[in-house]
């Protein structure tokens, strides 16, 4: 018997200690561990001599090292483990195209390291998007590192980065703008709000409402509000007025084009035009709202934002954004032959991204039978698993069907295990016969022939002065013609 391989692997289901020899398991690795042939799971089998076959491995996940023309990156290592993160520079006079910094993931780095470049190209003016427009008024051109974002008609709802940048030339993703019509809460649950008419828990894509401030936090004339895509249009802006907002340190206020003198404070209500001190040129807007910034003022100090999540494969493609700031979440999806294993969400933390999910071609329940073939043998036990106590076999498991005797196979006789179904299994046919068997004192009637098709048949006639015994006919089957008569 086999005992249960080394602690660092997790055993998945069975709660058993001991196997017995042809008993298959799948294990997966801990965090920042990866199986030997670089998959989210292994499967080895007890052999007849007590030990694991192949035997059961979890290896660290290391990235090589980086180089950077023109450029530096920090920290430097021979390897990296898994989720390390390098930032990169430019050395002076140089200018970088592509994301300042990279993450280690199990399937290397992403993303890939940027160019140092004397010389980065300007873009035009950026792409127009359905159903959407630029914020601001648009130029003819714009540098490279320049930044515009994008606002959704009122009725539809903008999905991706709202934010796209001028990267030597050419602008990155732009979102889109879609309408979802989803339901949107009760107007009431936002701070401030009194409903002038009948309230509901949910209200439908559509909906319009009056409502009004609580007396002393707002305005105090009623307003009529929409249910779009989940938010109530215009958001109504009902505050206690003496809360007040600070400007954080990392933006610079911005009037009529030029940087202005920072404000100690902002009464509620009032409104700033401001840009981040990080880099780029957009300038943004903000209210003040009960004490907090709407929208909320979105410039991280670089050490603490991530980098551009990682590109999952065989997952929906991300539209990647500029800033992910601690607490950002990215949520993943598999394309439609493809399983997700781990969870579907991962969060920015301290400047990492938590391990991303795999996404596997999905498995397959065993093999149908075929009539002329004996069942067929599998070709890698590797690809064997268990799942809720059912036999399964993972994307790329072969099977080989071999014919039995008296058939030939049509068609390739290995099948596939390959997103979720097997490749096409071959069909029976009956092998041919040969020359007819002879039999003393008799002619045959119709033609002689070398090869015969199954189900064709045969008549015996015996000679002058003969009497035919047993069946005058016989067929072929199987590859074989049935007995022949005789004459006496």
């Amino acid at each position: 018997s086999c005992a249960t391989p080394h602690s660092n692997i997790l055993i998945h289901h069975t709660n058993k200690t001991m196997f017995m020899p042809e008993d298959t398991i799948e294990y997966t690795c801990l965090e920042g561990y990866k199986t030997a042939n670089n998959t989210p799971t292994g499967t080895t089998r007890c052999g007849i001599n007590g030990e694991w076959s192949p035997t059961p491995q979890c290896l660290a996940i290391e990235c090589e090292m980086l180089t950077l023309p023109n450029g530096n990156f920090s920290p430097k290592k021979g390897r990296y483990r898994n989720g390390e993160v390098v930032k990169f520079t430019c050395a002076s006079k140089y200018v970088r195209v592509g994301s300042a910094s990279a993450q280690c993931y199990h399937f290397g780095w992403f993303p890939s390291p940027p160019v140092c470049k004397v010389n980065a190209r300007g873009c035009g003016p950026p792409p127009e998007i359905t159903n959407g427009s630029i914020a601001g008024d648009p130029v003819e051109q714009y540098q490279h590192g320049d930044s515009v974002q994008y606002e959704c008609n009122i009725e539809f709802k903008l999905v991706g980065s709202k934010e796209i940048e001028c990267v030597d030339g050419q602008w990155s993703s732009s979102p889109s703008c879609i309408e979802d019509k989803m339901p949107c809460g009760s107007p009431s649950s936002i701070p401030n709000v009194v409903l002038r008419q009948e309230d509901h828990a949910q209200f439908s894509h559509g909906d319009e409402v009056i409502c009004g401030c609580k007396r002393g936090s707002g305005n105090s004339k009623e307003m009529k509000i929409k249910c779009l895509n989940g938010e109530w249009k215009p958001l109504p802006l009902c505050a206690d007025p003496s809360p007040q907002c600070v400007p954080p340190l990392t933006v610079e206020l911005v009037d009529n084009g030029r940087l202005s003198k920072p404000k100690k404070e902002t009464r509620s209500h009032g409104v700033i035009r401001y840009r981040c001190r990080s880099g780029g040129r957009t300038v943004k807007q903000a209210t003040c709202v009960s004490g907090k910034w709407s929208p909320e003022i979105e410039c991280t100090a670089e050490e603490s934002t991530c980098p551009p999540p990682p590109q999952v494969p065989g997952a929906q493609e991300i539209t990647i954004g500029r800033n992910y700031k601690n607490g950002s979440k990215i949520t993943f999806s598999c394309l439609e032959s493809f399983q997700l294993i781990g969870a579907n969400e991962i969060t920015c933390i301290e400047g990492k991204w938590q391990s991303p999910p795999y996404c596997v071609e999905r498995s397959c329940l065993p093999p149908q039978p075929i009539e002329c073939a004996d069942v067929p043998r599998l070709e890698n036990q590797n690809f064997k698993s268990k799942k809720e106590g059912k036999t399964i076999y993972l994307a790329g498991a072969r099977f080989k069907y071999v014919s039995r005797s008296g058939y030939i196979l049509d068609g390739p006789s290995e099948i596939t295990c390959s997103k979720g179904n097997w490749t096409s299994a071959p069909t029976c046919m009956e092998m041919p016969c040969g020359s007819i068997p002879k039999v003393a004192n008799t002619q045959i009637e119709g033609r002689n022939k070398e090869i015969y098709e199954p189900g064709e048949t045969i008549r015996y006639q015996c000679d002058a002065g003969f009497l035919i015994v047993g069946p005058p006919e016989i067929i072929c089957r199987e590859g074989n013609w049935t007995a022949p008569p005789f004459c006496e």
